[in-house]
Formats: C-alpha cells, structure tokens, sequence
C-alpha cells in the first residue's frame, strides 16, 4: 500500500508540473518516478520510466545520466540482452 500511495503521489505532482510548471519540472517528476521504481527492484516498469524520461530529456549530460543508470540496472539484474542494446 505504501508503494501505491507514493506512485499515486508522484503522479499527482507529475500531473500538476505538467498543468502548471515548466519542462525541467515535468522531466525531474518522471525521473524521481523512475528512480523510485528501480529502488524498488521493479526492473520492467523502471526501463518504461526510463525511457518517459528520454523523451523529456534534451541536455547531453543528462542523457548520459540515464544511460549510465540503465546500464547500472542492467548489470544489477546480470542482463546481458538488455546491456547489449
């Protein structure tokens, strides 16, 4: 219940960034979104979040983040498949 309640949250604040904020804004809510999922080992829905986030994501240095973060959960689940993309 208490990982529903954050999803829910973090939805909530993703959806009022999307009404009333910028992009930086929007991007760092489905990042936190994403990071959550991966802290709580859900592999599948963590790389959907991911790559949300690529598609809200524009400067260089922070595309590298999120590579250097799936690469991290790739090597955390031993996934050769999903390293090799």
């Amino acid at each position: 219940a208490n990982i529903e309640e954050q999803l829910t949250k973090m939805g909530a604040t993703i959806g009022d960034a999307e009404a009333n904020l910028g992009e930086t804004e929007i991007r760092d809510g489905y990042l936190a979104r994403a990071e959550f999922l991966y802290s709580i080992d859900d592999k599948d829905a963590a790389v959907e979040a991911f790559a949300e986030v690529e598609k809200k994501t524009v400067a260089i240095g922070q595309k590298l983040d999120l590579v250097f973060f799936l690469l991290r959960l790739g090597l955390c689940y031993h996934d050769q498949k999903f390293l090799a993309r």
